[in-house]
């Protein structure tokens, strides 16, 4: 959580107001709730981003690390809302 909200309080809106700022106009709960929010869609991306990887492995290295093409197709099948 606190990866994001450092994320947010470097961040610019386009009319020049910090987002820290916008939040700071939130109360502690909503803010709380928006940054939950944000950490969510972060892993989302992250998952999505280590499944490609995954998908772009040689099928070698996958049998290096003990990975058959079933154990790949099964984790390349879920979305990226599911870990």
């Amino acid at each position: 959580m606190h990866a994001i909200m450092n994320t947010i309080n470097g961040m610019q809106r386009h009319d020049g107001q910090s987002f820290t700022a916008v939040l700071g106009t939130l109360g502690h709960a909503a803010a709380r709730r928006l940054a939950i929010i944000l950490e969510t869609v972060a892993n989302w991306q992250e998952r999505a981003a280590q499944r490609h990887r995954l998908a772009g492995l040689a099928k070698r290295m996958l049998r290096d690390v003990g990975l058959a093409g079933a154990d790949i197709r099964h984790e390349l099948e879920k979305p990226f809302w599911r870990s």
